[in-house]
């Protein structure tokens, strides 16, 4: 009995942690008011599904700096790397996503050298 209980708190712990902020790789392909069009990231030669979600009111805009190191953007959803976005490119991005609303937004690769 007590191992039931034991085994249903470790499930239901699991299934919380994993429902609140769910990173979802990707590019961003559009950004239009409230609302974010995304593509995830797929296999070499399969394609990612398409998805749009919903932004939160207050949404962190941040930039990779190399491993385990981010920027924030001080103009959020203004910043210049989130304007003029070319739809069939898109901007590589990982999204933190609660449920159906984006909380944070992680701009990813860039110009190389």
């Amino acid at each position: 009995m007590l191992r039931n209980i034991v085994c249903a708190g470790l499930v239901l712990t699991v299934s919380i942690g994993l429902a609140f902020a769910e990173p979802i790789k990707g590019k961003i392909t559009s950004i239009e008011g409230k609302k974010v069009s995304f593509t995830t990231a797929a296999k070499k030669g399969e394609k990612g599904e398409s998805k749009t979600y919903e932004l939160a009111d207050k949404v962190k805009v941040q930039k990779s700096m190399g491993k385990d190191k981010t920027e924030v953007l001080t103009g959020g959803l203004k910043a210049e790397e989130l304007q003029n976005i070319d739809a069939k490119k898109g901007v590589g991005a990982v999204l933190e996503v609660n449920g159906t609303t984006v909380t944070e937004i992680t701009i990813t690769g860039g110009k190389k050298k």
